[in-house]
C-alpha cells in the first residue's frame, strides 16, 4: 500500500504568551502518522544558530500519542535572543483523533511567539516509520536525520 497524504494542513500560532493549537478537521487511525511542523522565537535562551541539541519544545495532542522530535534548528542567532527555531515532530497514531481533537506545541520557556502546522499521511505500515537520527539539521537547513521510512 502506498502512503498518501490524508485530510487537511491546519496550523496554528500566537503572537503573545499561550499555547499555539491545531484543531483536526479530520479524523486519524490507529497506525495514521501526523507530522508537526513548529517554529517559535528563541526567548530569553542563548545559543547559536545550528542544531539544536536538546529539545527546547515538544508537541502533544488531546489523546496522548506519542510524538517524536525528528529535529530542531536555529537560524538567525546574532545575539542571545535573536533568531527562529524551527522543527519537527511525527507519531504514528495509536490512539484514533477525531475531527475536533487537537495538537499543541509545548515551550519549555516563557516564549510568546509560536506557530505549529500538523498533515497527516495514511499507508504508513507500524513499524515502518523510524527517526533516522537526533542529529538534527545542518546549517544550510537540509535534514542530517529526521524521519524515514523503512
Amino acid at each position: 500500500m502506498a502512503w498518501t497524504v490524508k485530510g487537511t494542513d491546519v496550523g496554528a500560532g500566537r503572537k503573545t504568551t499561550g499555547t499555539a493549537v491545531a484543531t483536526l478537521t479530520t479524523g486519524y487511525a490507529t497506525g495514521d502518522v501526523l507530522v508537526a511542523f513548529i517554529a517559535k522565537d528563541p526567548g530569553s535562551a542563548t545559543g547559536v544558530a545550528g542544531a539544536v541539541g536538546t529539545g527546547s519544545a515538544t508537541v502533544s495532542d488531546s489523546k496522548s500519542n506519542v510524538w517524536v522530535r525528528a529535529g530542531e534548528y536555529r537560524a538567525g542567532a546574532s545575539a542571545a535572543t535573536t533568531g527562529i527555531i524551527g522543527g519537527i515532530f511525527y507519531t504514528q497514531v495509536t490512539t484514533a483523533l477525531v475531527s475536533g481533537d487537537t495538537v499543541q506545541v509545548n515551550v519549555t520557556s516563557n516564549v510568546p511567539a509560536k506557530a505549529i502546522s500538523v498533515q497527516g499521511f495514511t499507508g504508513i505500515t507500524p513499524g515502518q516509520l523510524s527517526n533516522a537520527s537526533t542529529s538534527g539539521f545542518t546549517t544550510s537547513g537540509t535534514a542530517t536525520g529526521g524521519i524515514s521510512l523503512a
